[in-house]
């Protein structure tokens, strides 16, 4: 057997779990489901949005945008083509690669017909929101109940001169993800319109209750397979916390590029008009 100490698995266990958090970083060009979009200032917006007041007192501002994510989100579930957004359930991205250093961990993989499920049972659960006429900051408090994702992969990893190239397929669920979402926007003018940019996105938290992890080709041998994916199984919360960090850096501007198809396709006095009649806070 090529490796005779449990610790030995440590390095591989970081490289099939770099596949979980990178099935659906691919861009939204990726997605097999394109739709073509038309810049409208007066496009449509979905029915199921809530428009929310910018200038209303804080508490209700924030329980209006609670309520208006929640009512709009399992309406994306097959998309919106007016403004351009794809079906985000599954979300489905054709292919895309990515590279991952760690100290001597290294890994390379190549993804196919990726998928992602459950997006659209997300549950905001608070809002908290500073909004004026030039910027905008929010943190949104998310839950997931459960997310699916799964892939074609082909892979090269190392630790230090120890090689392994695989192939085959991943599936990943994830059960009871609650997270914290940061973002920041500022007001840009684009022929004659306002839009609220939004400029930085962060996941400040994330917890996951559960990991269930499954490869094939990870080894051409089936019980070493096995092992490798009982132990990621096993021991998934320690690795986890050592790649959350690049992997932020990896989906985080994915996510802020979703949200401008929003921000960035209907003006501001569209999206969280101001009433006139209230008073600064």
């Amino acid at each position: 057997m090529i490796f005779s100490k449990t610790n030995n698995y440590s390095w591989f266990a970081i490289f099939v779990i770099t596949i979980w958090f990178n099935v659906d970083r691919g861009t939204a060009a990726d997605n097999n489901n394109s739709n073509s979009w038309i810049n409208n200032p007066e496009v449509e917006l979905p029915p199921s949005m809530i428009i929310c007041t910018r200038n209303a007192p804080a508490k209700e501002r924030n329980e209006c945008i609670q309520k208006s994510i929640n009512s709009l989100l399992p309406t994306l579930k097959d998309g919106y083509p007016p403004l351009g957004i794809n079906s985000i359930d599954p979300y489905t991205v054709k292919k895309t690669t990515l590279a991952f250093k760690q100290g001597p961990v290294t890994a390379r993989l190549y993804m196919k017909d990726a998928m992602s499920s459950g997006l659209t049972k997300g549950r905001v659960k608070a809002v908290r929101s500073k909004v004026n006429d030039n910027k905008m900051y929010l943190e949104i408090d998310v839950h997931f109940p459960k997310l699916r994702n799964s892939a074609n992969y082909k892979g090269s990893g190392g630790y230090n001169d120890l090689k392994v190239n695989s192939a085959g397929t991943a599936n990943v669920s994830h059960t009871s993800i609650s997270s914290t979402w940061k973002m920041y926007g500022k007001i840009e003018t684009v022929n004659g319109e306002d839009y609220m940019m939004i400029k930085a996105f962060e996941v400040a938290k994330l917890d996951i209750k559960n990991m269930e992890f499954n490869a094939t080709g990870i080894f051409p041998e089936p019980e070493l397979n096995e092992f490798v994916v009982q132990f990621v199984n096993q021991y998934w919360s320690t690795f986890y916390h050592q790649l959350l960090p690049q992997a932020r850096s990896m989906y985080e501007p994915i996510v802020l590029e979703a949200i401008n198809k929003v921000f960035a396709r209907v003006p501001f006095r569209r999206l969280m008009p101001k009433d006139e009649t209230i008073k600064s806070e």
